[in-house]
């Protein structure tokens, strides 16, 4: 009788027992599905987000285009710019304030009476009500002066 190598000797094996690379390829099967689920749920945030973004551009662009058609007549007049970062500069310093002054010149107190309710009623209609965060009314000193008196004027 001829001896057959152990490599091929045949073993009583269980029927339900698994390899090693089978288990292995298993564990990497379970993986990869997790990372997929992972990267479908930033895919998604992304594009929510990038809506957002969206939605945000469109509002503030409208936003530009009311303020410029309300405010057209009047921004000549009144030295006045409306930016694309909807800041509303007005540009004639010695028509605001007196120099070394912090009251407002009474020229000045008529165009924001005319333009503070026209500016909030734009504000206030429906599609920007609910997106406006903040208002931010600035006022600066000149750099005439020293240091002290600017920061009272301020």
């Amino acid at each position: 009788m001829k001896k057959t190598p152990k490599a091929y000797e045949s073993k009583e094996e269980n029927a339900f027992s698994l390899s090693t690379g089978d288990l292995m390829a298993g564990l990497l099967f379970i993986f990869i599905l997790l990372l997929m689920g992972a990267l479908l749920q930033v895919q998604e945030k992304a594009e929510q987000d990038e809506e957002i973004v969206k939605r945000y551009d469109q509002i503030k662009t409208q936003l530009y285009i009311d303020l410029q058609e309300e405010f057209k007549k009047d921004l000549t007049v009144w030295r006045a710019t409306i930016d694309s970062t909807l800041c509303i500069r007005f540009q004639e310093p010695s028509m605001l304030f007196d120099e070394g002054k912090d009251v407002l010149k009474p020229k000045f107190k008529e165009i924001l009476d005319d333009f503070f309710p026209r500016y909030i009623t734009v504000l206030s209609r429906p599609q920007y009500k609910d997106n406006i965060e903040e208002i931010r009314i600035e006022g600066h000193t000149n750099s005439n002066g020293d240091y002290y008196s600017n920061m009272e004027l301020s």
